[in-house]
């Protein structure tokens, strides 16, 4: 390949990934912007609906069952917090484990909110542990339901998520985005350095078939001469 060749395709990356650096600083002075609306208009948006699915028909609780399980999930302050409860299930461990499955619907629910991003579990993974470590100890239950004739048992605690998980959840979403715009841009420069090696290999093509007509003719005057 020709050292014209090689600034072509220099330059081209260059352009390209100061492109994608201006996109992306353009992003983060945005985020605050977009994060305030989304903070506003979020209580609206993630009920406690969202969190759990009970079974149709009569649900009985008990008079010890504590209010803060219905309360709407607080978006406002330093801690963030999601009352999550599980769905009714035949046993205590059951409903223990449906609230783990709960727990984590919550946190994807609340990133999509956040960051307005997809098929988080596809780019954040957290653990069990994460998870556990961000329940708020003074808020655990597990009672029964009466539903008709028969007795359910539910689980229920609340999620808190404060400043320094939501940064962390921001910055995790960030390097989403760049790996995302990274491949794209990998891909074309791939495609580009394709198209340069063929253009490349027919101009080389070109020239010795031009040098071997050349070096014909001239045999052939030197034959006459």
């Amino acid at each position: 390949m020709s050292r014209f060749t090689l600034a072509i395709l220099t330059a081209w990356l260059f352009s390209i990934a100061a492109l994608a650096e201006t996109s992306l600083a353009q992003d983060n002075e945005s985020a605050d912007e977009s994060n305030a609306e989304v903070v506003a208009g979020s209580n609206a948006e993630l009920t406690t609906s969202e969190l759990s699915t009970p079974p149709s028909g009569h649900l009985d609780f008990p008079a010890s069952r504590p209010a803060w399980i219905d309360q709407p999930p607080q978006w406002e302050g330093e801690k963030h917090r999601l009352p999550v409860v599980s769905t009714p299930s035949r046993t205590k461990s059951l409903s223990e484990e449906a609230l783990k499955v709960q727990l984590r619907a919550a946190f994807e629910t609340y990133v999509e909110t956040l960051t307005g991003a997809e098929n988080v579990s596809q780019w954040l993974q957290v653990s069990d542990q994460w998870i556990d470590e961000r329940q708020d100890p003074s808020r655990r239950y597990a009672g029964e339901i009466r539903v008709g004739d028969e007795t359910l048992h539910e689980s229920a605690t609340v999620l808190i998520l404060d400043r320094s998980d939501r940064q962390w959840i921001e910055h995790q979403h960030r390097l989403h985005q760049v790996g995302h715009r990274v491949g794209v841009v990998g891909v074309a420069a791939a495609s580009m350095m394709l198209v340069l090696l063929v253009v490349s290999a027919g101009l080389s093509t070109v020239a010795r078939r031009a040098e071997r007509r050349v070096a014909t003719t001239q045999g052939r005057v030197e034959g006459i001469a």
